[in-house]
């Protein structure tokens, strides 16, 4: 969400005093002011309130320009390609449920064969606390749980807790529950090694094989 909002700041979609007030919010976070469901809560506002000021279609192409450069799915070593490849292989549908712009999520969508469902924030709906959207999610699937859980973030605890093998992206053990789950150690720009890319790929075949 904040790339999105940097993004579309700098493209004069939105005013600059709204990437300000974001940073600003952000300070108070990493200052110990605010709690992180907090900071989340006050950046998905900003956009929700920006968003229907924008014209549709500039929105989706800006979207569409966006996903293109982010450097976080371009390269073939990251978390996100990875494990996209991975179960586009194995024919597995994924369903998304992210605190970043509809918008966007229906970009990748669209580029990912794999992905048959996206949840996000739009300026249609208020999201309210991240981690109670994300558990109303899970509870979606409460009687038929998800085969993997994957995140990144405190607030994708109730994701993992309604899957059958949680994934955390640089999470401590602890943080996938008592699940046999798996923590992926990435670089700093999210980046993997091709040790930690054959561990993740052993691990989601095992457990597609197991389900």
């Amino acid at each position: 969400m904040i790339d999105w909002i940097d993004y579309l700041a700098s493209h004069e979609i939105i005013q600059p005093a709204l990437t300000a007030a974001m940073r600003e919010h952000e300070r108070s976070w990493r200052e110990d002011r605010i709690n992180y469901h907090d900071f989340i809560r006050n950046i998905i506002s900003i956009y929700q309130h920006a968003e229907p000021a924008i014209d549709a279609q500039l929105l989706h192409d800006h979207a569409r320009a966006f996903v293109a450069q982010d450097e976080s799915f371009s390269t073939d070593v990251s978390v996100g390609s990875t494990l996209l490849q991975l179960f586009q292989i194995l024919d597995i549908n994924v369903h998304v449920v992210s605190g970043a712009p509809l918008v966007v999520l229906h970009e990748y969508q669209r580029r990912n064969r794999c992905i048959k469902r996206v949840t996000g924030v739009s300026g249609e709906d208020e999201a309210g606390n991240l981690l109670e959207f994300k558990r109303g999610v899970a509870r979606m699937y409460a009687e038929s749980p998800a085969l993997f859980g994957i995140g990144d973030s405190e607030t994708d605890i109730p994701l993992f807790e309604g899957s059958r093998h949680p994934i955390g992206i640089n999470f401590s053990p602890a943080a996938l529950i008592e699940k046999e789950g798996i923590s992926v150690k990435t670089t700093a720009d999210l980046l993997l090694s091709l040790r930690v890319r054959a561990q993740l790929s052993r691990y989601i075949n095992r457990c597609y094989d197991l389900r």
